[in-house]
């Protein structure tokens, strides 16, 4: 695996895939981003992912974003729909009325926000979030 230095990992992540950033950056790391970008608290963040705030601040004292921890995930898979969305220019709160978009022609209605909850490891989720902005734009 390639290792990259802190100052080229913050300096330019757009050279990254959402994955590989999410691999990179810490439980705090990933929780300031979304944050920062949905401009919301962490207790509206928390509520998001269907978790109590305690869970953030334990998520946020991860020394790195450790695969495959339970409702982590849900963390993860938020932060790379986030990014998605900001590649695709869409911004700030405006991500949020995208999470509850109905996934097209998705007979359930899902919306993103079901598979950050209930599914955030099925690998659909970057095609899914996809499809659902090009259909928000």
């Amino acid at each position: 695996m390639e290792t990259i230095t802190e100052t080229e990992r913050l300096k330019e992540p757009s050279k990254m895939s959402a994955k590989q950033l999410a691999r990179q950056f810490t439980g705090k790391d990933l929780i300031v981003h979304c944050t920062e970008i949905l401009s919301i608290r962490p207790t509206m963040l928390a509520g998001l992912l269907d978790v109590t705030e305690r869970t953030l601040t334990n998520w946020a004292d991860l020394a790195e974003a450790i695969p495959n921890q339970g409702k982590f995930d849900r963390l993860r898979t938020l932060y790379a729909i986030v990014c998605l969305a900001q590649e695709a220019g869409i911004k700030g709160r405006v991500i949020l009325n995208l999470l509850n978009e109905s996934i097209p022609d998705d007979q359930d209605q899902k919306s993103l926000l079901y598979y950050v909850v209930d599914e955030p490891n099925n690998k659909l989720v970057p095609a899914v979030a996809s499809q659902v902005i090009a259909s928000f734009k």
